[in-house]
């Protein structure tokens, strides 16, 4: 196996044709995942790029949220500690946290040890009622559990686990597992900007919060495929991949997910898949990083699927099929991959449906501010001033959120909103985020694609004399998303609007919003 890469510099770029993959088999797999709410795809072989593509407002130099995709970046931290021994995958929990365990541990916590939080087989069948991270100390929380099973014999998957994996490192190496793997495994491969979030205590959440760029992901997994090589370097041991990326545990019947690649066995924080050979980061809504060892291929998707459906069933029956069939030179190659380039310059989340531009009749109602009633979202006002660029403003509380919104295009705006509580996990608006608006009869609808986030929401709106009616509806939904939200307002009266100052702060709502099942 070759390492084509050079420390930290660009990946090297080359065609489908030239790496031996039909592109017409990539163009077939790009248009499959132009409809499964796709945000970025890179594909690689032999260490080069060989396809990447971009869902407008989305861009290659976004961080996106990578839910438990982080899971396996924890699995390289422990690797590295264990390389550096500072900590063996066989010592007792009870023995790392003696002092802090909340109460006597049961005989099976006892027996628990790092190698069971890397395969999600502490020994517990589910969570309890208060899970670890709504609690003011996590780390005593996620160690006052009892287990009900032997250690290593029963997978369940659950956050706690990562989050002991990190608090462990961070114990040992005194550091959080995103500064120790910064000089070890980012600075290497040229990973810059990624953030990661952590807990009152600083340590860092570790089952979900890491945000990096998509080529950030296919550098992971290059890393991956090359068995911890990089540039010339062996930076992590081989025999560590191997081992962090075999079965080690049945999961068939106990995944997050009733699907084929969730039962074929777990690594220490890594997936195994049906596809033969194949294994994977994975998170929430559709992140994933995919490693193909024997074809030396690497997958990074970045994505808003709320099931995850047909994202890896299109990797392995559209893309794999085009491995190693091309016919080089010819002309219907070329002509497919001048069809595959055309493909990915028009990827676009689709614009709301309907007319866009300027609806005169909807004049009279432009500026007007509205005041709302009380709904989940926390909107107390809201007002939209109709032009070529649509000004949407929302009264968030006491916070203000400013927008644009450009009609059958994207207009992308930093609405200067700042992550605040970690427990606060409802928060729906974001700090980047793209509009774009159309009319769809009487209807004013309004798209926005937060970039960082795998969330692309709609607001609609319908004004008359008597006020304003509409609904918020989250895409993709989830337990701690509002999922439809119906609004209601009533003109603001002149006394409402001469009686108020709002002030532009930022809305005191986390980035993120979600802890992933």
């Amino acid at each position: 196996m070759t390492d084509n890469t050079g420390g930290s510099r660009d990946l090297e770029r080359a065609s489908p044709a030239e790496m031996n993959v039909d592109p017409g088999q990539v163009l077939r797999y790009i248009e499959a995942l132009d409809g499964l709410h796709c945000h970025s795809v890179m594909v690689l072989r032999k260490g080069k790029v060989i396809t990447e593509g971009w869902w407008k407002p989305y861009r290659s130099g976004y961080e996106h949220i990578l839910y438990s995709v982080s899971k396996s970046f924890v699995s390289m931290a422990i690797g590295f500690a264990v390389q550096e021994r500072l900590l063996s995958l066989d010592e007792r929990l009870v023995d790392i946290f003696g002092d802090v365990f909340p109460c006597e541990p049961c005989g099976n916590m006892v027996r628990a040890r790092i190698r069971h939080l890397l395969t999600m087989s502490l020994g517990h069948k589910g969570v309890t009622d208060l899970d670890f991270y709504q609690s003011g100390d996590w780390l005593r929380e996620a160690l006052f559990h009892y287990l009900e099973t032997e250690p290593g014999t029963n997978f369940f998957y659950d956050n706690r686990c990562t989050f002991l994996s990190c608090a462990i490192l961070q114990k040992r190496a005194g550091m959080t597992v995103h500064d120790y793997l910064r000089p070890r495994l980012f600075e290497p491969l040229g990973i810059t900007g990624t953030s990661w979030e952590t807990n009152s205590a600083g340590i860092n959440a570790g089952g979900w919060g890491l945000r990096a760029k998509t080529e950030d992901l296919a550098r992971f997994g290059l890393f991956l495929q090359q068995r911890g090589a990089w540039g010339g370097k062996q930076l992590l041991s081989g025999k560590w991949i191997d081992e962090a990326s075999a079965r080690h545990i049945d999961t068939r019947g106990k995944s997050v997910l009733a699907a084929e690649d969730c039962w074929r066995g777990y690594g220490y924080l890594f997936w195994r898949s049906s596809f033969p050979g194949a294994y994977r980061g994975d998170g929430a809504l559709g992140q994933s990083v995919i490693v193909m060892p024997d074809q030396e291929m690497v997958v990074a998707i970045t994505a808003g699927n709320g099931a995850r459906a047909g994202l890896l069933e299109r990797t392995w029956d559209t893309l794999c099929p085009g491995i190693d069939s091309c016919g080089r030179g010819d002309s219907g190659t070329e002509a497919e991959q001048a069809l595959l380039d055309a493909k990915l310059a028009s990827l676009t989340i689709p614009h709301p449906e309907g007319k866009p531009g300027l609806r005169l009749s909807a004049l009279k109602y432009s500026g007007q501010a509205y005041r709302m009633a009380p709904n989940k979202l926390g909107i107390t006002k809201l007002s939209v001033q109709f032009g070529d660029i649509d000004d949407i403003t929302l009264w968030i509380g006491e916070s203000v959120l400013r927008l644009r919104a450009g009609h059958g295009e994207w207009e992308e705006t930093d609405t200067g909103l700042q992550p605040g509580d970690p427990s606060d996990v409802v928060l729906l608006f974001h700090k980047n985020v793209a509009g774009s608006a159309a009319w769809r009869g009487d209807e004013y609808v309004l798209k926005l694609a937060y970039t960082r986030t795998p969330y692309v929401d709609a607001l609609r709106l319908r004004f008359d004399a008597a006020g304003v009616t509409g609904e918020y509806e989250c895409h993709p939904v989830f337990p701690t998303r509002a999922g439809l939200v119906e609004l209601m307002g009533r003109p603001e009266s002149q006394s409402e609007r001469l009686g108020e100052t709002p002030p532009l702060t930022g809305a005191s709502r986390r980035q993120d919003g979600f802890i992933p099942p």
